[in-house]
């Protein structure tokens, strides 16, 4: 990646902020206020058997044996940011940023031990159609494991064991925060869906989404853990109601052409009997603590033309006293179902913690993404990407933190020279 440069804007955008930031700090120092959360911002652990978000702080309401909290988080940003920019386009220099969820959870255990809940997720920003309710599934859980079924990821994506997290909202293996403005400027410099999530990311779960599914996670035993998920389709990955479908054999032809163009990628991307895999492993070492995951998952392609897409990960995190250090390398063979189109991501970084309530990082992911077909273009373009994250938070209170950064994006395409978009910024991310 070539020299990091910076417009005088992005430095005096970011001083203001911090400047904004510090009486906040000050403040906090001054209460002596502990921190309550930073030490779990290290690798993520979404297939241990905890439901997700229940240990946040939040409304809890009882009825009978049966319990209702409600949680989420909720994560502002604020950067500067310096875009190349397309002959005769002018990109925004500055960005207001947030990602957002509310989460409503039920649960209720039985008389034998098994506890039996539900777990609703209503999205507090969209984007275009995407739709308001997030996952929403039923799920049983006990001594012999745990069940899942209904709008969820899946096991790949739940069992992943990935690099540590030191930017409060903003994780670079799984960025929900600053993705938009990088896919919106690179969609300006070379068309639309050339750089996509799994070019930036290393979640695996583009094949089922949050397709309504059944998953069961093992208990951890001798430190090995092992999930498995099956979807019958993914017709609206999106997580509706119902997965039933009936699938025209052919594409309808109608509509304008964008319509047809749209309806051809959608066909091109259904898939059935998806099934899905993961194992980790956990163990200490050398007075630390070692984590090891795999993860898998593929489907049939419903469309004749089109390729069935595979995707398979491996992940490490080491945990070390102050240090964590960790990362994944995940890769999709015949995305979107296009045969021959192959992109691998690998996401690493190393964190280190100052105090109990201070964080700090680097991190870095590459991404090469290969097409058999050399006039390929859209998101069956080939592409190489990079990106740099610098960054930390400190913990202010109780389910609050502040977080710093500095981000730092390249891509290249077949036939142009590399392009650079680059954020500096701020987070305030809460969890409650």
């Amino acid at each position: 990646m070539k020299h990091i440069r910076l417009k005088t804007g992005i430095i005096s955008s970011v001083s203001m902020l911090a400047l904004m930031a510090a009486p906040a700090f000050a403040e906090d120092r001054r209460m002596g206020m502990k921190d309550m959360g930073m030490k779990d911002m290290g690798m993520m652990d979404m297939g241990m058997m905890e439901d997700k978000g229940m240990e946040d702080m939040g409304m809890t309401m009882m009825m009978g044996k049966a319990h209702l909290r409600v949680g989420g988080f909720f994560t502002q940003g604020v950067a500067a940011v310096d875009a190349d920019e397309p002959t005769g386009q002018t990109a925004e220099e500055h960005a207001i940023l947030q990602n957002s969820e509310i989460h409503f959870n039920g649960k209720a255990k039985l008389d034998g031990g098994t506890t039996i809940g539900i777990r609703v997720e209503l999205e507090g920003t969209t984007k275009g159609d995407a739709d308001l309710v997030d996952e929403h599934y039923l799920y049983a859980k006990g001594d012999w494991g745990k069940v899942i079924l209904g709008a969820e990821n899946g096991a790949a994506h739940l069992g992943s064991v990935r690099g540590p997290n030191f930017v409060p909202g903003l994780p670079q293996y799984d960025n929900s925060l600053t993705d938009n403005v990088i896919e919106d400027a690179y969609d300006a410099l070379f068309g639309e869906g050339v750089i996509e999530d799994e070019n930036m990311s290393t979640k695996i779960e583009h094949i089922s989404g949050d397709a309504n599914k059944i998953t069961y996670f093992s208990p951890r035993l001798s430190g090995f853990q092992f999930g498995v998920s099956y979807t019958p389709n993914n017709q609206d990955d999106d997580g509706g109601e119902s997965n039933f479908s009936v699938r025209s054999d052919v594409a309808s032809g109608t509509g304008t052409q964008e319509q047809q163009d749209k309806e051809v990628l959608e066909r091109r991307d259904d898939v059935e009997d998806i099934f899905e895999f993961s194992l980790s492993y956990k163990m200490s070492l050398m007075g630390g603590s070692l984590k090891l995951g795999y993860s898998q998952a593929e489907g049939d392609a419903m469309e004749a033309t089109s390729a069935d897409p595979k995707s398979y990960g491996y992940g490490a995190n080491f945990h070390y006293g102050a240090f964590r250090v960790g990362g994944n390398m995940t890769t999709y063979e015949d995305f979107k179902g296009v045969s021959g189109n192959d992109i691998e991501t690998v996401n690493y970084g190393i964190s280190y913690q100052l105090s109990d309530n201070h964080i700090i990082g680097v991190g870095y992911t590459d991404s090469e993404e290969d097409s058999d077909n050399p006039n390929a273009t859209g998101r069956d373009r080939a592409v190489d990407y990079e990106e740099f994250l610098i960054g930390g938070g400190m913990s202010l209170a109780k389910g609050v933190k502040l977080g710093y950064f500095y981000q730092e994006a390249e891509a290249e395409v077949p036939g142009q020279r590399a392009r650079d978009v680059s954020l500096a910024g701020i987070t305030v991310a809460l969890k409650f």
